[in-house]
């Protein structure tokens, strides 16, 4: 099946260039779904921390994590450094993703 660039015929540009694909995105929930259930595994039992991940592997960013959390940005800001401590003392040599 032929599929036509960004911006030619009927099919418009992409607003983001940073935005993946549907498909790259389809292929990076199959490819890390071991690494989101890790993940899930490393959160449970924090609320919080549990809603990021499944929001994040969501691909949701910005004021949709707000508007999950039920926060403001500063809110967001302390819940990714709780997130971030927790892969810091969890993977002390970096995170194996």
């Amino acid at each position: 099946m032929y599929v036509p660039e960004y911006g030619a015929g009927n099919v418009p540009e992409l607003e983001d260039e940073n935005t993946p694909s549907p498909e790259d995105q389809a292929l990076a929930q199959i490819m890390y779904t071991k690494e989101i259930e890790r993940a899930g595994q490393l959160v449970a039992g924090d609320y919080e921390l549990e809603l990021l991940v499944e929001a994040l592997a969501d691909g949701q960013r910005g004021k949709d994590l707000e508007d999950v959390l039920g926060t403001d940005t500063k809110g967001l800001a302390a819940v990714r450094k709780r997130w971030i401590r927790k892969l810091q003392v969890s993977f002390p040599d970096g995170v194996p993703l």
